[in-house]
C-alpha cells in the first residue's frame, strides 16, 4: 500500500493548527478507524503480520498499535489463545550429506530472496539434550531449526552430521540476519560444540524492546508470540527436555523445532514493520546532565 505524502503532510499541518479539543476528537476517530480496518484484517487472515504492514504503512504509531494488539487479541482474557503450528513443509535431514544439500537449497533460497527484498533474515533456534545430573554438563547442540519463510523450515540433525561447508558458510554470512530469542546463548553454544561461528544476530527481545522504549524486559519467546502473533506456543515439557540426540526424531519434535523458528522469523517481520520508539525529551535531557 503506497500512500501519497504530500497530503499526509497538509492533513498533518491542517490538525496542527487545531484546538486541544479538536485534535484531541481527530485523535479518537483516526484511532477507530485504524481498528476497524485492522480488526477486519486479523479476523480475516488470522495473521498480525499483515496486521502491522498495514500499521506501518498507514503511519499509526506504536500507542496505536498497543491498542490494535489489546482489542485485537486480548479482548477476553478469559480465553486461550489458539496454538502457533508451523503449517509449512518440514525438511529433515539426518546425514552429512543431506544438511550440506539443505543448506545449500537455502542458500540459494536466500540469493532469490536478496534480490526481491534486499535483505534476508532467518529464524533460528537449536536444541540439545539437556543434563539432570549434577557435574554432568548438558550435551552438544543436536539440532538446528532455520526457517526462511511460512512455507519452509529446515530442521537439520547435526548431532549426527556435524556441519558441513554450505551449513557453515551460510552460518557464518553477515550478510543473512539469524534472528531469535537469546540468540547469542545459541550462537556461544554452536561455537563451543562445532567451532562454527553464528554471525549476523538479531535478538528479538532486544528488538522488542526498541520498538516500545524499554530497556529492562527480557522477552521469552512464548511472551513474543502471544504480544504480537496472539498464538500460544506450545512448550511441552515432555518434548523441550527430550532426548534430541536420537535419531530419527518424532514427528512431535520436528514440529516443535520448526515452530519455534517460524515464531521467530514472524516474530521479526512483526517487529521490523513497527516504527522504533520516539524517545521521551526528558531522558535526552538527562542523559545530557549526565554526560557533562
Amino acid at each position: 500500500m503506497r500512500v501519497q505524502q504530500r497530503p499526509i503532510r497538509a492533513m498533518s499541518m491542517w490538525v496542527r493548527r487545531q484546538p486541544p479539543k479538536v485534535k484531541a476528537f481527530l485523535g479518537v476517530v483516526s484511532g477507530m478507524a485504524a481498528l476497524v480496518l485492522l480488526r477486519f484484517i486479523v479476523n480475516d487472515h488470522d495473521n498480525l503480520f499483515v496486521a502491522a504492514e498495514a500499521v506501518h504503512s498507514i503511519g499509526i504509531s506504536v500507542l496505536i498499535y498497543k491498542l490494535i494488539k489489546e482489542k485485537t487479541c486480548a479482548a477476553n482474557t478469559r480465553l486461550r489463545y489458539p496454538p502457533l503450528i508451523f503449517g509449512g513443509h518440514i525438511l529433515y535431514s539426518f546425514t552429512e550429506d543431506e544438511v550440506e544439500n539443505a543448506a545449500m537449497e537455502l542458500l540459494k533460497i536466500v540469493e532469490i530472496k536478496k534480490k526481491e527484498m534486499g535483505q534476508v533474515a532467518l529464524g533460528f533456534d537449536i536444541e540439545w539434550k539437556p543434563s539432570f545430573q549434577k557435574g554432568i554438563l548438558p550435551g552438544k547442540a543436536a539440532v538446528m531449526q532455520i526457517c526462511c519463510d511460512s512455507q519452509y523450515c529446515y530442521v537439520m540433525h547435526i548431532f549426527h552430521s556435524g556441519i558441513p561447508q554450505s551449513l557453515q558458510v551460510l552460518l557464518e554470512d553477515s550478510e543473512i540476519i539469524k534472528v531469535g530469542v537469546a540468540i547469542d546463548g545459541d550462537a556461544i553454544k554452536v561455537f563451543s560444540d562445532y567451532k562454527v561461528s553464528v554471525n549476523a544476530l538479531e535478538d528479538l527481545s532486544d528488538l522488542a524492546n526498541q520498538k516500545f522504549g524499554s530497556n529492562c524486559r527480557h522477552w521469552s519467546l512464548a511472551a513474543l508470540t502471544e504480544e504480537f502473533i496472539c498464538k500460544e506456543l506450545p512448550k511441552p515439557k515432555k518434548i523441550r527436555l527430550g532426548n534430541w540426540e536420537l535419531y530419527p526424531l518424532s514427528n512431535t519434535q520436528l514440529q516443535y523445532a520448526a515452530t519455534d523458528a517460524f515464531a521467530s522469523w514472524q516474530i521479526y517481520q512483526v517487529l521490523k514493520s513497527l516504527p522504533d520508539a520516539v524517545k521521551d525529551p526528558a531522558d535526552k535531557r538527562s542523559e545530557t546532565i549526565s554526560s557533562q
